[in-house]
């Protein structure tokens, strides 16, 4: 009687197990995602390659589909260069030609040695990629020189202040000083086969007399001063209060197309 009882009780447990797998064995199939390789063009030539879900973008995968490696298929992180670590990005939305623009600040993790200002400071690159709806992308662009670097807003500190794609333009701005304050805004027309700059706003004015809100108080103020320069048409106005009186200065600079990737801030100010 006893051995029929432990024999019994063993073949419960073996049909309760058997019975358990097979219901994971279920749910694991219809759970299951599958992931297919696609692949992006450096500028440099060469592939890199990434997985996402069947017929799905990265931005379109369900949360915590592929756990906490989800992020690292994203473009901006299949570009990052080692060592770097992202700083800032910017998107559009996609139009009817199917891909959109993703600007991406990558900035180093150890300052170098910069002997121009004769101090360590980290390095800075802006990347310019096209993603497209089908999952594969591009990068179109690389600039080392595009963004200022975080030793470079005098006694305020770091510059940058931010970058965002709205209406067709990629805008970048920075903000910096001391007493004299400045603000610059840098505006990029997204266009098919290249993003090119289209103007340069300036604003220039002291903390202690005016809060710099807005370019008639900015006017308003003893020194204040708004430039304007119109890469397309190419003008250049310059609008300045000087000993209390408003005076406006307009210039023929010639129309211009600076690419993105050709783009210089440090000329670009130097004019």
């Amino acid at each position: 009687m006893k051995k029929y009882l432990v024999s019994l009780i063993v073949l419960t447990i073996f049909l309760t197990a058997c019975r358990a797998a097979n219901t994971a064995g279920n749910q694991t199939g219809e759970n299951a995602v599958t992931g297919s390789a696609i692949s992006g063009t450096a500028s440099n030539g060469t592939t890199v390659s990434q997985s996402v879900l069947h017929g799905r973008l990265p931005d379109d995968i369900p949360p915590g589909a592929q756990g906490e490696e989800s992020e690292d298929l994203r473009p901006e992180q299949q570009c990052k260069p080692e060592g770097w670590k992202i700083l800032d990005k910017a998107k559009g939305s996609y139009g009817d030609e199917g891909y959109r623009y993703l600007f991406v600040i990558y900035q180093s993790k150890k300052p170098k040695y910069d002997p121009e200002m004769e101090w360590e400071q980290r390095e800075r690159k802006l990347t310019v990629i096209k993603e497209y709806r089908d999952g594969n992308y591009e990068v179109v662009a690389e600039n080392e020189n595009a963004v200022l670097r975080e030793e470079e807003g005098g006694v305020w500190g770091d510059p940058y202040e931010s970058i965002k794609v709205k209406n067709g333009k990629f805008i970048l701005t920075f903000y910096g000083g001391s007493g004299w304050r400045w603000w610059e805004c840098y505006t990029f027309r997204l266009g098919e086969d290249a993003v090119t700059l289209m103007k340069w706003h300036e604003e220039y004015y002291h903390c202690g007399i005016t809060t710099g809100e807005d370019e008639e108080s900015i006017l308003q103020s003893e020194g204040g001063v708004v430039m304007d320069t119109d890469y397309e048409k190419g003008i250049r106005e310059r609008k300045e209060n000087k000993d209390g009186k408003l005076k406006t200065k307009t210039e023929e600079i010639g129309k211009q197309s600076i690419d993105i990737g050709s783009f210089n801030i440090y000329d670009i100010r130097g004019m």
